[in-house]
């Protein structure tokens, strides 16, 4: 007996939110991982005594399982480290003189970066008053 997990059908055509049997949705590593080991333990316990899953197709769940898993936490050690050189990057800009673009190619915000800051991974440059994406600067002087 195969056992799959339900998710919630919504009138929308965006991906569903993966949930777990509380029907709270799955945000966090460890809930995946919880629910996944959640799902195998029940499907060991209510296979077919008498026609059980092939130790090889346990094996290789349990192995792209662990793939997946080692390819998250590269994703996560990736996404730090790419902070972090934006911040480097950022940091090299304090004191200095830079110029902004706007969205539409206008000149934006201009003067001296006074700091960096991070916000949702994106660093930002302080700037006067105006706190502008880094990726907006068009000359530095």
């Amino acid at each position: 007996m195969s056992v799959t997990a339900q998710l919630p059908i919504t009138g929308s055509t965006s991906t569903p939110v993966p949930t777990n049997a509380s029907g709270t949705a799955l945000t966090d590593k460890t809930d995946s991982k919880t629910q996944f080991l959640k799902l195998l333990v029940t499907q060991l316990q209510n296979q077919d005594p008498l026609n059980p899953t092939d130790q090889k197709d346990m094996l290789a769940q349990l192995a792209q399982f662990s793939s997946l898993e080692q390819m998250q936490n590269l994703n996560s050690t990736l996404t730090s480290s790419s902070q972090l050189q934006q911040l480097g990057q950022g940091s090299s800009l304090i004191g200095k003189t830079v110029t902004t673009t706007t969205a539409k190619g206008d000149v934006g915000p201009s003067g001296v970066v006074s700091s960096v800051v991070m916000k949702s991974g994106v660093a930002y440059l302080h700037i006067g008053s105006d706190d502008v994406e880094m990726s907006t600067v068009s000359t530095v002087k």
